[in-house]
């Protein structure tokens, strides 16, 4: 666990001083242009996003310099096109669920206003769609649930930390138990292709739906709101009956990988 925990303090450290420098940055350029500092201490949105990338860059880096996540051939490869579909089909189906219980849980967001944000602006889209899904796989999959199967015998022990920690990172109640339980399968898909890339499609697929329904939806600020929740009930259903199907499906056609105690 001393490789897990350094690189979360890597992860935080990271955000912490683009943060401070941005911010500081910031109350220099204000007080240059105005001759007086800053009041309230926050930073514009867009240097505020500015700050995040720059740190996701940083770790980025950092996981590829220090090889704790290594880019080969398998990790590249996502499969037959066959598979890309099924990839496909199952993030779609656990994210109508999923949402579903997230929503029934009506845990508080505490990230609202920055994704409204966030989805009025070409960076703040293509950060949450693209960035998003490239760097918390390479990270939590790719580095953290890579190396805890590697030393760790039982395969599910690294699915559930790794996808814990995804879960935690998110800092925000409303998100936690989704990426939680999202965090899951893309482990265990992870632990059976150790493709990068299939986890990134699952992962960009729901990310850039919750975008759109958020851009064409914005008064709403559920799916349940939106559809109705005997509606959304009868869907989640529907949708947690074929995620079934979908992943017995994925898990015959890796059962080389299959886990065991």
């Amino acid at each position: 666990m001393a490789r897990v925990i350094k690189l979360l303090l890597y992860y935080f450290a990271s955000q912490l001083c683009a943060t401070s420098l941005a911010l500081a940055g910031y109350a220099g350029w204000h007080y240059i242009k105005s001759g007086t500092l800053l009041v309230e201490w926050g930073l514009p949105f867009s240097l505020s996003l500015a700050a995040n990338i720059a740190s996701i860059a940083f770790m980025v880096w950092i996981l590829l310099r220090n090889k704790y996540l290594i880019i080969d051939k398998e990790a590249i490869n996502p499969g037959k096109p066959t598979n890309i579909l099924l990839y496909s089909a199952i993030g779609i189906t656990a994210m109508i669920w999923l949402n579903f219980i997230s929503d029934i849980m009506d845990l508080p967001d505490w990230f609202k206003s920055t994704f409204s944000m966030m989805q009025e602006d070409i960076v703040g889209i293509i950060t949450m769609s693209i960035i998003a899904p490239i760097f918390e796989e390479m990270l939590f999959r790719g580095a953290i649930e890579g190396h805890l199967l590697n030393k760790w015998k039982n395969p599910r022990h690294a699915i559930f930390v790794s996808a814990l920690l995804f879960g935690i990172v998110h800092l925000n109640p409303a998100q936690m138990l989704f990426a939680f339980l999202f965090g899951l399968i893309l482990g265990d898909i992870y632990f059976r292709t150790r493709s990068l890339t299939a986890v990134i499609i699952l992962h960009f697929i729901n990310n850039t739906i919750s975008v759109i329904i958020m851009f064409l939806f914005p008064e709403y600020d559920k799916l349940t709101d939106l559809l109705g929740f005997n509606t959304m009930a009868c869907l989640s259903l529907i949708s947690f009956i074929a995620f079934i199907f979908l992943m017995k499906i994925f898990m015959n056609r890796f059962s080389n990988k299959a886990i065991t105690d």
